[in-house]
C-alpha cells in the first residue's frame, strides 16, 4: 500500500505575503491564558495577605482585651498611659476582628483565584487544540517556535535600547537627580512603534527540497509621521545584526525590506534545520580549527570588488572632513549653551558620526531638548543624544553624499 502524503500548500494574503492559519489566534489564546494565570496568582497573594491582616487584627484585639482586664488591681502610671492611648486609637476594638474577617471573607479572593485559574486551564486547553491545528497546517514545532519568537523579541527590544531611560537630567543639586523630564511625543511614538514589533518563527517541511526549514519574519509597523518614520528607520538599521547576534550567528538576517502593502518594515531569514543541528554552538566549540600551511585563494573571487576601493577611499576622506566640520559646529553649540564639555573622541561610521564629550562640570540640561536644538543648529534631522557614564554621546547622521560604502573584500577577509 502506498504511503499517504499530505500536500502542504503555502497560504498567502491578498498582497502575496505568506501567512500561517490559526497562528495569530493561537498566540492570542496563549497570551490570554498567561494573563489569567498572573491574575489568579495575584488574587491568591491578596487572599493570603488578607488572612494575615485578620491575624494581625486578632492580635491587636487580644492585646486590647488584656490591657483592659486589670482584675481590680491599681495599674501603674505607664500602664494607665498605654491603656488610655490604645483605647483612643482603637475605641471599638471588640468588633474589629469580626468586621475585618467578614469583609475579607466577603471578597472570596481564594475562590476567585481558583475560578480564574480554571478559566486559564480552559484557555490552555484551547491553546493545545490550536497547536494541533497549526501542526495540521504544516508547522512542525509551533510551541517551541512561539517560545523562540518571544525570546527573540525580548532580545531585539533590548538591543534597540527600548527600555533605556533617555529622560535623565544631570543636575547641580544631588537632591534633584531623581527628577525626570517629560517624555517628548517623538520618543513616545518611537518606543510605542518598536514595542508593536511582531516576531514570527515557523518550522515547516519544504516538499520541493524535502528539507525542514525554519523561517523568521520580523515586522515593525511603519509610522505615518515622517520624523517618527525616519527615527525608527535609523534605529532599526542594525536590527539584522542584533537578531543575528541573538541567535549566536546561527540565523543570518539580511537587509531591511518594505512589506508589499507598505505598512511595515520587514526582516526575514530562513535556515535548514538539519544544518543548524549539525552546526550547533556546542559542536562548534569542540571542533578543532586546522589552519592551512600555505596561502590559498578564496573560493569566491574577491577581485570583483576591487573597483569599489577607490570610491570607498574617496568617501572616507569626505566623511572625515564632514565629521571635522560638524564637530566644530557641535562644540560651538555646547559653548553657546554653556555646557562645559571636552571632546573625548570621534568615531566615523558608514552612515553616521559619533562624538563623545566628557562632562567637565555637572549642570542641569535636558537630553531631549538638546537633541532637538542640535537638529535645528546643524540643520539635519535624526540627531541622537544619550548619556554614557560621565560623557555625552552625540550621534549625527551623514547625508547621502558622505555615506561610506561597505568594504566587502575586507569584511569577507575578516570573517574567513
Amino acid at each position: 500500500m502506498a504511503e499517504k502524503r499530505i500536500e502542504l500548500k503555502d497560504f498567502r494574503d491578498k498582497n502575496g505575503e505568506k501567512y500561517y492559519p490559526v497562528s495569530s489566534f493561537s498566540k492570542a489564546v496563549y497570551m490570554i491564558a498567561k494573563l489569567l494565570v498572573i491574575i489568579s496568582a495575584g488574587l491568591y497573594v491578596l487572599s493570603v495577605l488578607g488572612n494575615l491582616f485578620v491575624v494581625l487584627v486578632r492580635v491587636v484585639t487580644n492585646f486590647m482585651i488584656r490591657i483592659n482586664d486589670v482584675n481590680g488591681t491599681q495599674p501603674s502610671a505607664i500602664d494607665s498611659f498605654i491603656h488610655d492611648l490604645m483605647n483612643n486609637i482603637f475605641p471599638n476594638y471588640l468588633g474589629y476582628e469580626y468586621h475585618v474577617g467578614n469583609f475579607i471573607d466577603g471578597l472570596h479572593l481564594a475562590s476567585l483565584a481558583v475560578l480564574v485559574l480554571e478559566g486559564a486551564g480552559i484557555f490552555l486547553l484551547a491553546y493545545a487544540i490550536t497547536l494541533m491545528f497549526r501542526h495540521h497546517y504544516g508547522e512542525q514545532r509551533p510551541f517551541f517556535d512561539d517560545m523562540e519568537s518571544r525570546q527573540l523579541k525580548r532580545d531585539a527590544l533590548k538591543g534597540l535600547d527600548v527600555n533605556y531611560d533617555a529622560n535623565k537630567i544631570v543636575n547641580d543639586d544631588e537632591a534633584e537627580k531623581g527628577r525626570k523630564r517629560r517624555v517628548t511625543q517623538l520618543e513616545d511614538d518611537v518606543k510605542s512603534t518598536l514595542k508593536q514589533m511582531k516576531v514570527e518563527v515557523h518550522t515547516r517541511r519544504d516538499l520541493a527540497t524535502s528539507t525542514d526549514l525554519r523561517e523568521y519574519v520580523i515586522k515593525i509597523p511603519q509610522p505615518q509621521g515622517k520624523k517618527v518614520r525616519e527615527t525608527v528607520m535609523r534605529l532599526i538599521a542594525d536590527l539584522g545584526g542584533i537578531l543575528t547576534r541573538s541567535t549566536d550567528g546561527v540565523v543570518k538576517f539580511g537587509e531591511m525590506e518594505i512589506e508589499v502593502s507598505g505598512k511595515a518594515f520587514v526582516y526575514k531569514s530562513s535556515v535548514d534545520v538539519q544544518k543548524v543541528m549539525k552546526q550547533s554552538p556546542k559542536k562548534k566549540k569542540d571542533k578543532k580549527v586546522v589552519k592551512p600551511k600555505t596561502k590559498t585563494e578564496y573560493v569566491y573571487p574577491l577581485s570583483l570588488y576591487n573597483d569599489n576601493l577607490s570610491k570607498i577611499e574617496g568617501q572616507t576622506l569626505k566623511a572625515n572632513e564632514y565629521a571635522k566640520n560638524q564637530l566644530k559646529a557641535v562644540e560651538v553649540y555646547f559653548t553657546s549653551e554653556n555646557v562645559p564639555v571636552n571632546t573625548k573622541e570621534t568615531n566615523v561610521g558608514n552612515t553616521s558620526v559619533e562624538y563623545v564629550f566628557e562632562i567637565v562640570r555637572a549642570r542641569k540640561f535636558s537630553l531631549g531638548s538638546m537633541a532637538e536644538n542640535l537638529e535645528t543648529y546643524l540643520d539635519i534631522t535624526g540627531v541622537l543624544v544619550r548619556l554614557s557614564g560621565s560623557s555625552i554621546v552625540v550621534t549625527v547622521p551623514m547625508p547621502d553624499e558622505y555615506v561610506i560604502p561597505i568594504d566587502v573584500p575586507t569584511m569577507i577577509s575578516s570573517v574567513f
